[in-house]
């Protein structure tokens, strides 16, 4: 599986912010869990702007197709529970 986390890197000048301030800390948590369940083979990668402006950090698993949004620390045990671990 594979975890594309919003960096918001889209060049619109006005959205900078859309991902929130805690995009790192949430990468790093999810990096962790990559190393933490090898079992689950997944991939943790920065996605880019996802275009989805509006909907503060957004994380995207593939192939399930599970878009999380809004996420930020307390929401990564349970996207990994819920998303990873039990799909």
């Amino acid at each position: 599986k594979y975890i594309f986390i919003c960096t918001n890197t889209c060049s619109f000048s006005d959205l900078k912010d859309s991902c929130g301030d805690n995009v790192m800390t949430v990468r790093i948590a999810f990096l962790g869990i990559e190393k933490a369940i090898p079992k689950h083979n997944v991939t943790v990668n920065k996605g880019g702007c996802l275009n989805t402006w509006c909907l503060g950090l957004v994380v995207f698993i593939y192939p399930s197709e599970i878009w999380s949004k809004m996420v930020n620390l307390e929401y990564v045990p349970e996207i990994v529970k819920e998303s990873i671990i039990g799909n």
